[in-house]
């Protein structure tokens, strides 16, 4: 039987960390996902992946995919300069990660994206 409780607090903290865990580890994100899909409410076990996934070294690859999945959000409603300057920071990851982190954060409160905003890797 699942433990209701459980299971709102698991999805609460899944929704929060979710990009960040996706961001060290898309493996570590799938093993998430697929937990959450067989309903999992014990929130301590939620807590012992999420803190191993982050004791691990992120990939330029796990990097960009979660900065591309939090691009999703905005790839339709962004201007035509943001698209432009998203496309230039992507493309140019390695010198410009720090600038493409802001420039979500910046969309997120400027297009009031809720589930970026409350996101653990936009504003810890």
């Amino acid at each position: 039987m699942v433990n209701k409780k459980g299971k709102k607090a698991v999805e609460s903290l899944w929704k929060k960390e979710k990009y960040k865990v996706m961001y060290y580890n898309q493996n570590q994100y799938n093993t998430i996902r697929q937990l959450m899909r067989e309903s999992l409410d014990d929130l301590s076990t939620l807590e012992a992946i999420i803190n191993e996934t982050y004791q691990m070294t992120p990939t330029k690859g796990s990097k960009i995919n979660s900065y591309q999945h939090m691009w999703g959000y905005f790839k339709k409603i962004a201007t035509t300069e943001e698209k432009e300057t998203y496309q230039k920071y992507i493309s140019t990851f390695e010198h410009h990660e720090q600038d493409l982190h802001e420039l979500l954060k910046v969309l997120s409160l400027k297009y009031d994206m809720t589930y970026l905003k409350n996101s653990s890797i936009l504003f810890d």
